[in-house]
């Protein structure tokens, strides 16, 4: 059974990253359709299909022998494939990287940062003026099935670090709402591809549910930073205006009515005080 699969794995494999007209189409019908691959890929990124990667490399350097040397060449074909699932910016091995168990190890290896937030020489989420900064992220269905088992994988495996289950939770922690999710598209923060805001705050409010973060430190200093200028009393004032009273125009015209009233009710409360006070000779 694992040979079939294997083999299954390794043509689909070639079949998304060569061309079509290289290949006979007309002997598989997953070819013929490009939703066919992209089905048959999200189905490859499931936990429970994993196949071992050792047993994949054995079978791709068989059907390839001049491309034999090692996990390098079948590493840069499973990325040319699963690319589309991670953001441009993610971290591709050139050597190879670690002995991956099998494919979704791959895909974890490619999105872990190099370096901690917490590193002293690494670029910080916190800026000194209070602003929070944080990568974009797009969310779709193939977000939706790479985060559910990169997290079912960081569970599962004593190995791997929590660093995605980590910042799901953060996610978490700024994403009740769809209105949340609104917010942070106007930011352009998240490109919410799916078009349900209501979906992605529920994907993100349920992917954290009772899970364990094993790199607790991952993140430590952006929740410190973040409560500590939150706790700031100063803060706090401003932000109760900012949501109490400039919510639209007429709300702000009205704030500024009431503070030009207050100030006309100035003299007219001072002047009977001073007259009292110090009565004209």
């Amino acid at each position: 059974m694992m040979l079939l699969d294997g083999s299954f794995v390794i043509e689909i494999i070639i079949s998304w990253v060569k061309d079509v007209s290289e290949l006979n189409v007309g002997q598989n019908t997953i070819k013929n359709t490009i939703w066919s691959l992209l089905a048959v890929a999200q189905d490859m990124l499931l936990l429970e299909n994993q196949l071992p990667f050792f047993l994949l490399d054995r079978l791709y350097d068989t059907a390839f022998p001049e491309d034999a040397g090692g996990q390098t060449e079948l590493t840069q074909e499973f990325l040319r494939m699963f690319i589309m699932f991670m953001n441009d910016n993610e971290r591709v091995p050139s050597h190879g990287g670690p002995d991956f168990h099998h494919i979704l190890h791959l895909c974890h290896f490619c999105i872990l940062p190099a370096k901690k937030p917490n590193d002293s020489d690494s670029d910080s989420f916190e800026q000194p003026n209070g602003k929070l900064e944080i990568p974009q992220l797009v969310v779709g269905d193939d977000t939706n099935v790479l985060f559910k088992n990169l997290t079912a994988f960081e569970q599962c495996s004593q190995e791997a670090r929590t660093y995605l289950t980590a910042y799901a939770s953060l996610v978490d922690c700024i994403i009740n709402t769809a209105a949340d999710v609104e917010l942070l598209q106007k930011d352009q923060i998240i490109i919410n591809t799916s078009g349900d805001n209501t979906e992605v705050a529920n994907f993100f409010n349920k992917l954290c549910k009772d899970v364990l973060i094993k790199d607790e430190d991952y993140l430590t200093s952006i929740y410190r930073d973040v409560n500590k200028h939150c706790g700031i009393r100063y803060h706090i004032w401003w932000r109760t205006l900012h949501r109490d009273y400039f919510k639209n125009p007429w709300t702000i015209i009205w704030l500024c009515a009431a503070i030009f009233a207050f100030i006309l009710t100035i003299p007219q409360t001072v002047y009977p005080v001073l007259g009292y006070i110090r009565p004209p000779k």
